[in-house]
């Protein structure tokens, strides 16, 4: 069973990291969804050097600790969709997270209404940071 459960994962990952490479809609449902993912499957998404990594929470969160290159959007301001737009190119994936998993689902939502391809961290940073310390 364990195998079985092991081999799954590893082929959704592999369609994920294929729709995110080639611009595909692998990540996106045919319902505009995005993907959850647990902190492993993350990393591997945000290692390939083509994904665009977002950070929702606010500046004082951010400046806190984040993960290594990511850019910075606080999905409570206004301005969010339009720097959004700005600042991210629709034809890369999107990798997003906040603290805890929440706002992260919010502009993973926002930003896939907004035709980006997403991928979001659930649990957030929290999880980010515990699974660092195994």
């Amino acid at each position: 069973m364990n195998k079985l459960v092991y081999m799954f994962s590893v082929l959704s990952l592999v369609l994920i990291m294929q729709g995110c490479k080639a611009g595909g809609s692998q990540n996106a449902n045919a319902n505009g969804s995005y993907e959850s993912l647990a902190v492993a499957d993350f990393a591997k998404i945000i290692g390939d050097s083509d994904v665009q990594l977002l950070d929702v929470r606010t500046s004082g969160e951010y400046m806190q600790g984040n993960i290594d290159g990511s850019v910075n959007i606080d999905i409570k301001e206004e301005y969010f969709n339009d720097s959004a737009a700005c600042l991210l190119d629709k034809s890369r994936c999107v990798a997003v997270y906040c603290r805890s998993g929440r706002r992260s689902k919010i502009a993973a939502s926002r930003l896939v209404e907004m035709g980006f391809k997403v991928v979001e961290l659930d649990k957030g940073y929290n999880a980010w940071v515990e699974d660092a310390k195994k």
